[in-house]
């Protein structure tokens, strides 16, 4: 696994702690324990409690873990159907780019 992930799993982990109760709880600890066993036990993340969450200043891999966390278990359908259509979006902008 990739330096980044396990730093990751820390940024995700405390960065959690600062969103709603009712969204903490609704991931599984089945994740929970995942994430915490991948962490990286040397990595120190600090989330700024001054800025949004939009803001931080996450790795990418912390990004797409959230987005999978909010697709899974936060979305409604209506948010499902537009995430899946920027997905694609995405994905056809990247092939193209590498023409």
């Amino acid at each position: 696994m990739s330096t980044n992930y396990n730093k990751a799993c820390n940024e995700v982990l405390e960065s959690i702690k600062y969103i709603d109760i009712n969204l903490r709880d609704s991931i599984p600890r089945k994740i929970w324990l995942k994430l915490d066993e991948n962490k990286d036990k040397n990595y120190k993340f600090k989330y700024d409690t001054e800025k949004n969450f939009e803001d931080q200043n996450f790795l990418q891999e912390t990004k797409d873990i959230i987005a999978c966390l909010y697709y899974k278990f936060w979305a409604n359908t209506e948010e499902k159907q537009d995430f899946k259509k920027r997905m694609i979006e995405q994905e056809i902008k990247a092939l193209r780019e590498n023409k």
